[in-house]
């Protein structure tokens, strides 16, 4: 179906689209700009969509609970995905992120338990807090040499990542931003990195090398890393 431009443009919380059962495939007129807070929150049958380039903006939960949504291409024309954007999309297995998005905003993708990878495109500055939290077949994330800060929570409980690499452009790693990886072996700290928050390494059980400024630390002596980067 084509959703009314005026509908898409202008329906923050539109009752008319969520929670609705019946809706499959959506394809957003050309000319929208905008998809507005909860749109589809909940469209629990919602297996496609097709945005135009010409929506810049993804609103708050604008599809989060869209639990049969598979995959997600989000145009260039998109600058910004917003808090909670795809939450609990929990058959999302693949996503590719406009070259133009300077922030993947709060809960972004929390809880897309499927998604399997992701490239986080040259544009992003900020990975927001409990960005991809839960997501639980993630293995590999490349994190590209624009992101200055990564959130408290981003990938807490990712529990299939093995190895993160980190570039000099992070400056930042919140509290808890990687706890809980159980699968994460090895992690590759940027010697620019003058902020790591408390647990940022949490419950990662087989985390045994993490590299900082040519020195190799483990989970048993991680307050001495703390202490190294953060005075």
């Amino acid at each position: 179906m084509t959703c009314p431009q005026t509908t898409v443009l202008y329906s923050a919380g539109n009752e008319e689209y969520q929670n609705r059962t019946d809706i499959v495939d959506i394809v957003i007129a050309d000319g929208v700009t905008k998809i507005g807070y909860g749109t589809f929150r909940n469209c629990s049958n919602l297996k496609s969509v097709t945005i135009p380039d010409s929506v810049t903006v993804i609103w708050y939960s604008a599809f989060q609970g869209c639990s049969k949504l598979e995959s997600m291409i989000i145009p260039n024309s998109v600058k910004y995905i917003h808090e909670s954007a795809f939450k609990d999309c929990i058959s999302l297995k693949s996503v590719t992120i406009s070259d133009s998005v300077n922030v993947i905003w709060n809960s972004a993708f929390q809880g897309c338990s499927k998604l399997e990878s992701v490239i986080i495109p040259n544009s992003v500055k900020v990975i927001g807090r409990s960005a991809f939290l839960g997501c639980a077949s993630l293995k590999s994330v490349i994190i590209p040499d624009s992101v200055t800060e990564i959130d408290s929570y981003a990938f807490r409980k990712c529990s299939s990542l093995t190895s993160v690499d980190l570039p000099v452009s992070v400056t930042v790693i919140e509290r808890s931003a990687f706890s809980g990886c159980t699968s994460l072996r090895s992690v590759n700290l940027s010697d620019s990195l003058t902020k790591i928050g408390r647990y940022a390494f949490s419950s990662c059980k087989n985390l045994k090398d993490i590299t900082y400024k040519g020195k190799t630390y483990s989970c048993e002596n991680i307050d001495e890393l703390y202490n190294a980067i953060n005075n």
